[in-house]
């Protein structure tokens, strides 16, 4: 409300003849300027509080202020957890949990286990067979597609009969060593087996026209055809290092040699053409296993005696009796399928 007053400056109006005035004078004239200049300050202040009837308002609130401030409680100690009613881990523990690790209705396993939605290996046969149907149906809506012919969507809708089950041994079985394949490798030899089936040819940036076209494959291809396809795409987009089984075959005058020295180049790993066309072959070479052992022998060699009997006696990859017979030309596979994912 007021300004300080100026160093040096002093006033004398206020200054009275009484004992305690003269006390009050002599404490003062031991003060510093600045001191005596912010009790002035304080002294006008209080003066105008008063003149607005604030006087006992602002008394109250410097005596709380000054007020000691009572010390916290203290909190009381937690009782010690029962240990008997501790969380505990089914996995640690060495206990196998109930139904795949999810929660019971009645909540006995309380404690769910992470399950991958895309790993065929766990998946029982109804579930595989969803799983397939949607990726296959995933594939058919890309935009290649809309680009076929009447003639080639004929085609390939035609050998959806036999693609369907061909899908679902594929995931199973159609990896290196004869184990499942990833979503995302599965999918990448959908669309190329889609187009060779449907003539339409498989195409790349990397140079022009299309591998295949005009040319449908259907499942009755014997092995040799198949090896002679992939022989014919080493050429056409050779892979930096050939499959050893086609490495000496002669193309069209041209030698297929380990390394070749000219591109453009499957910079894939094969997932372009080569693999794809061994999915066919495999899938043949499975048809003809099951007419030569019967479908329990068949099943007992890809999954093992103990998988087997896990499952009952049935098996996801059953949808590979259908669709006809296959030409296989037997042999053993030579496919080396890189580790990495199908771009």
């Amino acid at each position: 409300f007021f300004f300080s007053r100026p160093n040096g400056f002093r006033s004398t109006a206020f200054r009275a003849t009484s004992a305690d005035a003269v006390a009050t004078d002599v404490m003062t004239e031991e003060l510093s300027e600045y001191e005596l200049a912010r009790l002035e300050t304080i002294r006008k202040n209080q003066l105008a509080f008063e003149s607005m009837g604030l006087g006992d308002a602002v008394a109250g609130l410097r005596a709380a202020a000054s007020r000691p401030k009572l010390p916290k409680a203290r909190s009381k100690p937690r009782p010690a957890a029962d240990p008997s009613a501790r969380r505990s881990s089914r996995r640690l523990s060495g206990e196998a949990a109930a139904n795949g690790g999810l929660v019971d209705s009645d909540g006995e396993n309380d404690h769910p286990v992470y399950r991958d939605p895309n790993d065929v290996s766990a998946m029982t046969a109804p579930e595989l067979k969803a799983w397939c149907d949607a990726l296959r149906a995933d594939v058919l809506r890309m935009a290649w597609v809309e680009r076929l012919g009447e003639e080639e969507m004929r085609r390939l809708d035609g050998a959806q009969e036999w693609l369907a089950p061909f899908v679902i041994f594929t995931a199973r079985f159609g990896g290196k060593g004869e184990s499942s394949l990833s979503r995302q490798n599965l999918k990448s030899v959908l669309k190329q087996v889609f187009c060779l089936v449907s003539g339409a040819g498989v195409t790349t940036e990397k140079r022009g026209g299309a591998f295949g076209k005009g040319r449908p494959i259907g499942l009755g291809i014997q092995a040799e055809q198949v090896d002679a396809l992939r022989a014919e795409a080493q050429v056409w987009m050779p892979q930096k290092r050939a499959p050893e089984d086609l490495v000496g075959r002669t193309v069209g005058g041209e030698r297929i040699v380990k390394q070749p020295d000219r591109g453009p180049f499957d910079t894939s790993n094969g997932w372009l053409l080569n693999h794809p066309l061994m999915k066919i072959r495999l899938y043949c070479e499975h048809l003809d296993e099951l007419k030569e052992m019967g479908h329990e022998a068949t099943m007992r060699r890809l999954t093992g005696d103990g998988a087997w009997q896990a499952a009952g006696g049935d098996g996801a990859a059953r949808g590979g009796e259908s669709g006809g017979g296959g030409g296989g030309g037997g042999g053993e596979e030579n496919e080396e399928e890189d580790e990495e994912d199908a771009p």
